[in-house]
This record gives C-alpha cells, structure tokens and sequence, in this order.
C-alpha cells in the first residue's frame, strides 16, 4: 500500500466498523401489554389486581398514576381500569344518552346552590350532557334571571316554562319523554345538592346495574334507575305523626359498604331509565284522570303513607313499581353519605298531606339531619371507587333487596310475588291494567 492509497483504506474500514457497530445495536422495545379482546370485555376484580402487580414491576415513567390534585378531573371509571384498557371498557358507558332535568318555582337561592353543585361536579371528557330547567308558571323574575344567566359548560342549556300552573307532579310527568328504551334522565328538585362525584356515580351504576355490562342494548331485569341518596328514616310505614316519620337505617352489608336494592323510587336525586319511565308517565296520566281517581282504586298494599299524598309524583311511581315489582338501586355508605342530599325546605313536600302553603325563597338556617345527609367530597374518591368495586359483576340475584315496607326480603322474586297480587286485586276493582304491567 503507497501512501497515496492508506487514506482510502482508513477511510473504508472505518465505514465499515460504523456499519458493524450500528448493526449490533438492539433497540429496547416499548413496554406496551399485550390486549386480549376477551378480557377488556369485562375485568373482574382479580383481573385488576394482577394488572397492578405486574405494573409495580415496570419503570416507574411507564406506571399509570392514580393520583388525583383537588382540582383534577375524577372519573371512577379510570380508577377501576388500566389506562390501556380504559378506552374498550368506557365504550358503552360513554356513549350513554343522559339528560339532567331540574325544577324549579319560586325558591331562587335553593336553586342557585344545586345549579352550583352541577357546575362544579366531575364529568370527565362529557361535553354533550343536556341540562333542561323547568320552571313552573308563577315563577319569579329572579329565578328566571338565575336561569337564563347560567352557563353550563357540558352540554346544551334549555330551559322550560310552564305556559300554565302544573305543579310538580305534572311538570315531572310531562318533563321528559325518552328518544329510546335505553336513554337515561337524572331528576334535580331545586333543594337538592349534588355530590362533585355524583355523575361519574350515576354512570358507573348505570354500566353495571341498569344495564348488563357486556352489553348496554340489554338491561339488567327489574331495575328502574339508581338512588344518588341514602335514606334515613322510613317515610311509607304508618305512623301517627306523618310529620315525624321514624328513622331507619339501610341494612348493613357484608362489604360494609356499596349498593342494595330498594322498591321505594328517590325523588331526591336519582336517575331513571327510559324503558321504564315511558310507561310509567301513561300510567301515571290513567291515574290522574277521571276514570281511575276514584276511592274504589285499591291502594298499596301494607297502609303505604304514599296513597295520601294527594300531590305526589312519588305516589304514583310507589304504585307503578310495585305492580311490576321494580327496584332502585341504592348507596350505602357509613353515615349515609351520598350523591346528593336533600335541604328539606319548605314546600308543598314539607307539610301535611294534601295542605297548601306559600314558598317563602329563604335556604334552611338549621340541619334537619333526617333528610340532609352528607354527600362525598373529591377527596373521598378512592374509597368510594374501592367500595363499589367489589359489586361489579354482580347480578340483582346478589344483592340485598329491601321491600317498599322498609323489610328486608328474599331477592326480587318475593317482589314478584307480591306484585301479581296486587295486580289481581286492581283487576277484581274493575280496572283494566293495559300495558300498565309489564
């Protein structure tokens, strides 16, 4: 080799050794679990768990955090799954067509707070929810102005006058008519306060209770809605003090807390399904005419307070949902706290059965802890999202089932058993139940 020539051969060896070099060089592949299709369907519990183990292991860059700040959104749906997985096991309960309808009259700083607790509660990535505000007519010019001036940020506003006096039990029944079978609505009275975790709530029972998990195009048997509220006194039994109903307390449950079942529909915060209530309004418009408002018309059975409440929604879903044996489902939670408390101020609600009062626009200056229970903060939602875990899977067969006598019963079919007689005895009246049972 001349020394005109080493250079090319320096040059060439080099090239060579870079190419060596850069062939030998493995790329770490990034860690991203493998998804089988059948297990995003539906995870149990010990599914969960093993994910978790095996994350622990990784880099902690490549953990997904379950950490939340005070202001962060907060979703029980993606503490409950990996964030790979997130997306398959949220289809359906995303997609849900969910209304939210409120009510209101005359009681404009009750309903500032609740329209307040909406706004600040937890909604993900929603941004399709309607909101509809109904106000009675007679409403006040400041509750209008309350109304008009709100600004909801997930979804359409719409808000609905009476063009004349309806009252509760018709604005209610003439609120919402369901576009399908599966669509949902949340019902708000304006003395009510919503907990900031109350939607993620309501779509997490929808998922599991109202409809099968597996399958939102099927609903679970029998199960009219979900409680956002957990009682605190019994407020059907007969009493001498109607005013002063005595206290109850949900049974306790071997997981000390989660959800039951219960035949007493919630007028303070719940959410309703469309199957359900369709049928519910006809029958509830049959009752109020005046072919079936007669005495003759059997009442519930068991001397159910609800048959004297002259202007009582309630009165007729109590009828509807024992004559087709249907349940809600409830929380229940140490100290009852829930999704949505009730302020109990004063209102046709609020006094005897049947009595008329003016509704003074003055919030409560007391707690009247029979019907105002706490309700979950953001920081609580670990503990509830840990609790309510252990029930999903679950079928209505597994879950504790209380009757509309505040008793606890033998599962739906007892329910089922009182329903038809009750039917039988509506029939032996001279009523004809229609499509009215299901």
């Amino acid at each position: 080799m001349t020394y005109r020539t080493w250079p090319l051969a320096l040059l060439a060896g080099a090239i060579c050794v870079f190419l060596i070099v850069r062939l030998c060089i493995v790329r770490a592949p990034s860690v991203e679990p493998a998804v089988d299709p059948s297990f995003v369907q539906l995870l149990s519990n010990s599914d969960i768990d093993v994910y978790f183990k095996k994350t622990r292991n990784q880099n902690p860059r490549q953990q997904q955090s379950t950490t939340f700040q005070q202001n962060e959104h907060v979703d029980l749906l993606s503490l409950a799954y990996p964030h790979h997985l997130r997306n398959a096991t949220r289809k359906h309960t995303e997609s849900l067509d969910i209304s939210i309808h409120v009510f209101a009259w005359r009681r404009a700083k009750s309903l500032k707070r609740l329209l307040s607790s909406l706004q600040e509660a937890e909604y993900g990535a929603e941004r399709n929810i309607p909101l509809f505000i109904h106000l009675d007519f007679g409403s006040t010019v400041t509750v209008k102005e309350l109304a008009s001036s709100f600004i909801w940020n997930f979804g359409e506003k719409k808000i609905v006058e009476s063009p004349e006096k309806m009252g509760i039990l018709k604005m209610m029944i003439h609120s919402w008519m369901p576009k399908t079978d599966s669509s949902l609505a949340i019902f708000l009275e304006d003395d009510v306060q919503v907990s900031p975790l109350y939607f993620q709530y309501a779509k997490w029972c929808s998922k599991w209770f109202i409809f099968q998990a597996s399958d939102r195009t099927k609903t679970q048997p029998q199960v009219a809605g979900c409680s956002l509220y957990t009682p605190r006194l019994d407020e059907i039994s007969p009493t001498p003090d109607p005013q002063n109903p005595p206290m109850w307390l949900p049974p306790k449950l071997e997981q000390g807390a989660g959800v039951f079942l219960f035949q007493l529909p919630c007028s303070w915060g719940a959410v309703y399904l469309g199957k359900y209530w369709r049928n519910f309004t006809q029958y509830a418009l049959w009752r109020i005419s005046s072919n079936s408002t007669a005495d003759s018309f059997p009442p519930v059975p068991g001397g159910a307070r609800s048959n004297t409440w002259t202007n009582s929604w309630k009165r007729f879903l109590i009828e509807y949902m024992y004559l087709n044996a249907l349940v809600v489902l409830y929380p229940s939670f140490p100290n009852q706290t829930s999704f949505s408390t009730n302020h109990y101020e004063a209102g046709v609600h609020s006094v005897p059965d049947g009595a008329q009062i003016a509704v003074p626009d003055l919030l409560r200056e007391d707690v009247d802890v029979r019907f105002t229970v706490p309700v979950f903060s953001r920081s609580d939602h670990s503990r509830v999202q840990k609790a309510l875990r252990l029930f999903e899977g679950m079928s209505t067969a597994d879950l504790l089932t209380v009757a509309l006598s505040h008793k606890t019963v033998r599962g739906l079919p007892e329910l089922t058993a009182r329903a038809k007689e009750y039917q039988n005895e509506v029939r032996r009246a001279g009523y004809n139940l229609h499509s009215f049972s299901l």
